[in-house]
Protein backbone atom coordinates (compact mmCIF):
# COMPACT_ATOMS: atom_id res chain seq x y z
CA UNK A 1 0.00 0.00 0.00
CA UNK A 2 1.36 3.38 -1.12
CA UNK A 3 1.52 6.35 1.39
CA UNK A 4 -1.66 7.60 -0.13
CA UNK A 5 -3.56 4.19 0.62
CA UNK A 6 -2.06 4.29 3.95
CA UNK A 7 -3.02 8.03 4.21
CA UNK A 8 -6.81 7.20 4.21
CA UNK A 9 -6.76 3.87 5.93
CA UNK A 10 -6.03 6.16 8.65
CA UNK A 11 -8.40 9.57 8.13
CA UNK A 12 -10.94 6.39 7.32
CA UNK A 13 -9.77 4.62 10.68
CA UNK A 14 -10.15 8.06 12.34
CA UNK A 15 -13.79 8.88 11.09
CA UNK A 16 -14.95 5.30 12.36
CA UNK A 17 -13.65 5.90 15.64
CA UNK A 18 -15.22 8.97 16.27
CA UNK A 19 -17.73 8.51 19.04
CA UNK A 20 -18.90 9.42 22.52
CA UNK A 21 -19.49 7.93 26.06
CA UNK A 22 -22.39 7.86 28.04
CA UNK A 23 -21.78 6.94 31.76
CA UNK A 24 -25.01 5.46 33.36
CA UNK A 25 -25.36 3.28 36.19
CA UNK A 26 -25.21 -0.16 37.63
CA UNK A 27 -25.99 -2.80 34.09
CA UNK A 28 -29.56 -3.52 36.00
CA UNK A 29 -30.68 -0.32 36.68
CA UNK A 30 -32.73 2.56 34.91
CA UNK A 31 -29.86 4.75 33.85
CA UNK A 32 -28.29 1.98 31.84
CA UNK A 33 -31.11 0.70 30.14
CA UNK A 34 -31.52 4.39 29.55
CA UNK A 35 -28.35 4.82 27.36
CA UNK A 36 -28.82 1.29 25.76
CA UNK A 37 -31.82 3.23 24.54
CA UNK A 38 -30.29 6.06 23.60
CA UNK A 39 -27.79 4.06 21.56
CA UNK A 40 -30.34 1.87 19.58
CA UNK A 41 -32.90 4.42 19.35
CA UNK A 42 -31.20 8.06 18.68
CA UNK A 43 -27.71 7.29 17.96
CA UNK A 44 -27.44 4.36 15.96
CA UNK A 45 -30.15 5.87 13.37
CA UNK A 46 -28.52 8.88 12.72
CA UNK A 47 -24.93 7.67 13.02
CA UNK A 48 -23.15 8.77 15.92
CA UNK A 49 -21.38 6.15 17.65
CA UNK A 50 -22.38 5.93 21.78
CA UNK A 51 -20.84 3.56 23.37
CA UNK A 52 -23.13 3.17 27.28
CA UNK A 53 -20.90 2.48 30.42
CA UNK A 54 -21.71 0.79 33.69
CA UNK A 55 -20.91 3.00 37.21
CA UNK A 56 -21.41 3.14 40.34
CA UNK A 57 -24.19 5.95 39.86
CA UNK A 58 -24.07 10.00 39.85
CA UNK A 59 -21.22 10.74 41.92
CA UNK A 60 -18.98 8.68 39.90
CA UNK A 61 -20.48 9.74 36.50
CA UNK A 62 -19.56 13.69 37.26
CA UNK A 63 -16.29 12.74 38.15
CA UNK A 64 -15.21 10.33 34.83
CA UNK A 65 -16.95 13.10 32.86
CA UNK A 66 -14.48 16.03 34.60
CA UNK A 67 -11.76 13.46 34.11
CA UNK A 68 -11.96 12.45 30.53
CA UNK A 69 -13.56 14.26 28.00
CA UNK A 70 -14.57 11.00 25.58
CA UNK A 71 -17.04 10.54 28.60
CA UNK A 72 -19.47 13.59 27.15
CA UNK A 73 -22.81 12.31 27.78
CA UNK A 74 -24.00 11.22 31.56
CA UNK A 75 -27.26 10.48 33.70
CA UNK A 76 -27.15 11.88 37.10
CA UNK A 77 -29.30 13.09 40.32
CA UNK A 78 -30.61 16.71 40.14
CA UNK A 79 -30.08 16.85 43.96
CA UNK A 80 -26.31 15.40 43.44
CA UNK A 81 -25.09 17.92 40.63
CA UNK A 82 -26.21 20.87 42.62
CA UNK A 83 -24.45 19.13 45.41
CA UNK A 84 -21.06 19.50 43.82
CA UNK A 85 -21.63 22.85 42.37
CA UNK A 86 -21.94 24.03 46.57
CA UNK A 87 -18.81 22.30 47.28
CA UNK A 88 -16.18 24.30 49.20
CA UNK A 89 -13.30 22.01 47.70
CA UNK A 90 -12.60 23.55 44.19
CA UNK A 91 -11.97 20.35 42.23
CA UNK A 92 -15.20 18.57 43.34
CA UNK A 93 -16.80 22.41 42.08
CA UNK A 94 -15.88 22.22 38.76
CA UNK A 95 -17.26 18.84 38.10
CA UNK A 96 -20.69 20.01 38.26
CA UNK A 97 -19.61 23.72 36.52
CA UNK A 98 -18.31 21.52 33.20
CA UNK A 99 -21.64 19.86 32.25
CA UNK A 100 -24.97 21.36 30.73
CA UNK A 101 -28.45 20.29 30.67
CA UNK A 102 -29.50 18.23 27.46
CA UNK A 103 -33.17 16.87 29.09
CA UNK A 104 -34.73 16.92 32.37
CA UNK A 105 -35.99 12.84 32.23
CA UNK A 106 -37.68 11.38 35.31
CA UNK A 107 -38.25 11.09 39.17
CA UNK A 108 -36.57 8.65 40.67
CA UNK A 109 -38.53 7.31 43.70
CA UNK A 110 -36.21 7.25 47.44
CA UNK A 111 -37.00 3.29 48.58
CA UNK A 112 -36.45 3.71 52.09
CA UNK A 113 -35.74 0.52 53.53
CA UNK A 114 -35.79 -1.26 57.59
CA UNK A 115 -35.91 -4.18 58.93
CA UNK A 116 -39.49 -5.90 58.91
CA UNK A 117 -39.82 -5.90 62.01
CA UNK A 118 -38.51 -2.33 62.71
CA UNK A 119 -41.07 -0.59 65.33
CA UNK A 120 -40.16 2.47 63.26
CA UNK A 121 -43.93 4.13 61.05
CA UNK A 122 -42.48 6.81 59.26
CA UNK A 123 -39.11 8.39 58.22
CA UNK A 124 -39.38 11.02 60.69
CA UNK A 125 -39.02 8.21 63.56
CA UNK A 126 -35.49 7.18 62.56
CA UNK A 127 -34.26 10.62 64.06
CA UNK A 128 -30.81 9.71 65.88
CA UNK A 129 -31.02 6.39 64.66
CA UNK A 130 -27.58 4.73 62.87
CA UNK A 131 -27.89 4.91 59.01
CA UNK A 132 -25.90 3.35 56.44
CA UNK A 133 -24.43 5.16 53.69
CA UNK A 134 -23.49 3.71 50.11
CA UNK A 135 -20.23 5.42 49.57
CA UNK A 136 -19.86 7.22 45.61
CA UNK A 137 -23.11 7.29 44.92
CA UNK A 138 -26.09 9.41 44.22
CA UNK A 139 -28.55 7.37 46.70
CA UNK A 140 -25.41 8.00 49.24
CA UNK A 141 -25.44 11.53 48.62
CA UNK A 142 -29.21 12.25 49.20
CA UNK A 143 -29.59 9.74 52.75
CA UNK A 144 -26.50 12.26 53.63
CA UNK A 145 -28.37 15.57 53.07
CA UNK A 146 -31.77 14.26 54.58
CA UNK A 147 -30.36 13.07 57.27
CA UNK A 148 -28.52 16.26 58.28
CA UNK A 149 -31.11 18.69 57.12
CA UNK A 150 -34.35 17.10 57.79
CA UNK A 151 -33.69 14.80 61.00
CA UNK A 152 -30.69 15.92 62.36
CA UNK A 153 -28.90 13.25 62.62
CA UNK A 154 -24.86 13.53 63.52
CA UNK A 155 -21.84 12.32 61.96
CA UNK A 156 -21.59 9.66 64.42
CA UNK A 157 -24.44 8.20 63.83
CA UNK A 158 -23.48 7.48 59.93
CA UNK A 159 -22.25 4.43 58.80
CA UNK A 160 -20.66 3.84 55.31
CA UNK A 161 -21.02 1.01 53.59
CA UNK A 162 -19.98 0.10 49.74
CA UNK A 163 -22.80 -1.35 48.72
CA UNK A 164 -26.55 -1.84 49.26
CA UNK A 165 -25.98 -5.47 49.92
CA UNK A 166 -23.11 -4.95 52.71
CA UNK A 167 -25.81 -2.38 53.80
CA UNK A 168 -28.36 -4.72 53.89
CA UNK A 169 -26.27 -7.14 55.94
CA UNK A 170 -25.67 -4.43 58.13
CA UNK A 171 -29.78 -4.48 58.94
CA UNK A 172 -29.78 -7.99 59.54
CA UNK A 173 -27.42 -7.31 61.97
CA UNK A 174 -28.71 -4.78 63.68
CA UNK A 175 -25.75 -2.37 62.64
CA UNK A 176 -27.21 -0.28 61.39
CA UNK A 177 -31.57 1.13 61.55
CA UNK A 178 -32.41 2.45 57.90
CA UNK A 179 -30.71 2.88 54.29
CA UNK A 180 -32.27 4.70 51.18
CA UNK A 181 -31.87 3.66 47.62
CA UNK A 182 -32.67 5.89 45.16
CA UNK A 183 -33.68 4.08 41.72
CA UNK A 184 -36.84 4.29 39.26
CA UNK A 185 -39.46 1.96 40.26
CA UNK A 186 -40.19 -0.99 39.31
CA UNK A 187 -36.18 -1.24 40.54
CA UNK A 188 -34.55 -5.01 40.19
CA UNK A 189 -32.71 -4.34 43.53
CA UNK A 190 -35.66 -3.49 45.43
CA UNK A 191 -37.39 -6.05 43.64
CA UNK A 192 -35.14 -8.88 44.88
CA UNK A 193 -35.38 -7.57 48.83
CA UNK A 194 -36.94 -10.44 51.02
CA UNK A 195 -40.20 -9.62 52.56
CA UNK A 196 -39.67 -11.64 55.46
CA UNK A 197 -36.66 -9.52 56.40
CA UNK A 198 -37.32 -6.06 54.65
CA UNK A 199 -39.79 -3.22 54.64
CA UNK A 200 -40.22 -0.21 52.81
CA UNK A 201 -40.80 3.00 55.30
CA UNK A 202 -42.87 5.67 53.97
CA UNK A 203 -42.62 9.56 54.31
CA UNK A 204 -45.06 11.42 55.12
CA UNK A 205 -46.88 12.98 52.41
CA UNK A 206 -48.21 16.01 53.57
CA UNK A 207 -45.12 17.41 53.99
CA UNK A 208 -42.07 19.37 51.83
CA UNK A 209 -38.53 17.67 52.51
CA UNK A 210 -36.37 20.34 51.12
CA UNK A 211 -36.30 20.38 47.50
CA UNK A 212 -37.48 17.09 46.29
CA UNK A 213 -41.13 16.09 44.95
CA UNK A 214 -43.48 14.01 46.96
CA UNK A 215 -44.25 10.82 45.26
CA UNK A 216 -45.46 7.62 45.63
CA UNK A 217 -44.26 4.33 45.18
CA UNK A 218 -46.79 1.51 43.57
CA UNK A 219 -48.06 -2.06 45.03
CA UNK A 220 -47.70 -3.20 41.34
CA UNK A 221 -43.66 -2.59 41.11
CA UNK A 222 -43.10 -4.82 44.41
CA UNK A 223 -45.43 -7.72 44.06
CA UNK A 224 -42.58 -9.65 45.96
CA UNK A 225 -43.06 -6.96 48.88
CA UNK A 226 -46.70 -7.46 48.84
CA UNK A 227 -47.70 -4.08 49.71
CA UNK A 228 -51.41 -3.01 50.23
CA UNK A 229 -51.55 0.24 48.83
CA UNK A 230 -49.06 2.98 47.63
CA UNK A 231 -46.22 4.09 49.59
CA UNK A 232 -45.55 8.27 50.03
CA UNK A 233 -42.30 8.77 49.19
CA UNK A 234 -40.37 11.60 47.88
CA UNK A 235 -38.57 11.56 43.98
CA UNK A 236 -35.08 12.52 42.73
CA UNK A 237 -35.13 14.45 39.31
CA UNK A 238 -32.77 12.41 37.03
CA UNK A 239 -31.20 14.41 34.19
CA UNK A 240 -29.71 14.02 30.86
CA UNK A 241 -26.07 15.84 30.79
CA UNK A 242 -23.51 16.68 28.66
CA UNK A 243 -19.86 17.72 29.33
CA UNK A 244 -19.23 21.52 27.91
CA UNK A 245 -17.73 21.51 24.47
CA UNK A 246 -17.23 24.06 21.80
CA UNK A 247 -16.06 21.61 19.24
CA UNK A 248 -17.76 22.12 16.13
CA UNK A 249 -18.33 18.07 15.49
CA UNK A 250 -19.44 17.86 18.71
CA UNK A 251 -21.76 20.84 18.57
CA UNK A 252 -23.07 19.02 15.58
CA UNK A 253 -23.53 15.61 16.58
CA UNK A 254 -25.74 16.74 19.49
CA UNK A 255 -28.11 18.93 16.97
CA UNK A 256 -28.71 15.56 15.21
CA UNK A 257 -29.15 13.70 18.21
CA UNK A 258 -31.19 16.17 19.82
CA UNK A 259 -33.68 15.91 16.32
CA UNK A 260 -34.01 12.07 16.86
CA UNK A 261 -34.74 12.14 20.26
CA UNK A 262 -37.60 14.33 19.35
CA UNK A 263 -38.51 12.21 16.67
CA UNK A 264 -38.71 8.98 18.34
CA UNK A 265 -40.22 10.34 21.93
CA UNK A 266 -43.04 7.79 21.61
CA UNK A 267 -41.01 5.13 20.20
CA UNK A 268 -39.25 5.37 23.05
CA UNK A 269 -42.05 5.66 25.42
CA UNK A 270 -43.27 2.41 23.20
CA UNK A 271 -40.91 0.04 23.24
CA UNK A 272 -37.88 1.37 26.25
CA UNK A 273 -37.61 1.47 29.69
CA UNK A 274 -40.91 2.00 31.49
CA UNK A 275 -39.62 4.56 32.96
CA UNK A 276 -39.74 7.02 29.44
CA UNK A 277 -43.09 7.42 29.56
CA UNK A 278 -42.45 9.59 32.88
CA UNK A 279 -40.69 12.01 30.55
CA UNK A 280 -42.41 14.73 29.93
CA UNK A 281 -39.55 15.59 26.55
CA UNK A 282 -40.10 19.59 27.44
CA UNK A 283 -37.21 21.71 27.77
CA UNK A 284 -38.59 23.39 30.97
CA UNK A 285 -36.61 25.66 33.14
CA UNK A 286 -35.03 24.82 36.09
CA UNK A 287 -33.19 27.16 38.51
CA UNK A 288 -29.41 27.47 38.29
CA UNK A 289 -29.38 25.34 35.31
CA UNK A 290 -28.31 26.40 31.44
CA UNK A 291 -29.34 24.28 28.41
CA UNK A 292 -26.74 23.27 26.30
CA UNK A 293 -27.33 25.76 23.04
CA UNK A 294 -26.61 23.10 19.98
CA UNK A 295 -29.34 20.72 21.91
CA UNK A 296 -31.85 23.14 21.98
CA UNK A 297 -31.46 24.33 18.50
CA UNK A 298 -32.05 20.37 17.05
CA UNK A 299 -35.10 20.30 19.51
CA UNK A 300 -36.73 23.32 17.88
CA UNK A 301 -35.56 21.43 14.15
CA UNK A 302 -36.68 18.03 15.58
CA UNK A 303 -40.36 20.13 16.35
CA UNK A 304 -40.24 21.42 12.60
CA UNK A 305 -39.25 18.27 11.33
CA UNK A 306 -41.83 16.20 13.14
CA UNK A 307 -44.70 18.65 12.22
CA UNK A 308 -43.72 18.90 8.26
CA UNK A 309 -43.11 15.11 8.06
CA UNK A 310 -44.42 13.96 4.61
CA UNK A 311 -43.63 17.04 2.99
CA UNK A 312 -41.13 16.81 0.06
CA UNK A 313 -40.20 20.50 0.74
CA UNK A 314 -38.64 20.45 3.92
CA UNK A 315 -35.92 18.18 5.52
CA UNK A 316 -34.17 17.71 8.30
CA UNK A 317 -30.80 18.62 6.50
CA UNK A 318 -32.15 21.73 5.00
CA UNK A 319 -33.36 22.71 8.77
CA UNK A 320 -30.08 22.30 9.86
CA UNK A 321 -28.66 24.93 7.05
CA UNK A 322 -31.79 27.37 7.60
CA UNK A 323 -33.34 26.88 3.95
CA UNK A 324 -36.40 25.17 4.81
CA UNK A 325 -39.54 27.45 3.07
Amino acid sequence: MGKLGKLVGLIVAGVLSWGYQIVTGAPSGTYYRFGEDLKRYVASPVGVNLEVLPSHGSVENLKLMALDPEKRFGIVQQDVIEAVKRSTNPTIRLRGELVKLLLPLYLEEVHLIVRKGAPFQKFEDLKGRKFGIIKNSGSGLTTALLAKYVLGNSVAEMVPVPSLQQGLQFLKEGKIDWILLVCGQPCEKVQNLDPAQFKLLPFDGNRPYLSYQNVEISPASYPNLHLQKPIPTIGVRSLLIIRDSSDTQVASDVRKLAIQLYKVRRLLQQKGHPKWKEVRFQLFPIPGWRYYLPFKEGWEIGKEVSSTEGGEKCTPEKLLIGSCK
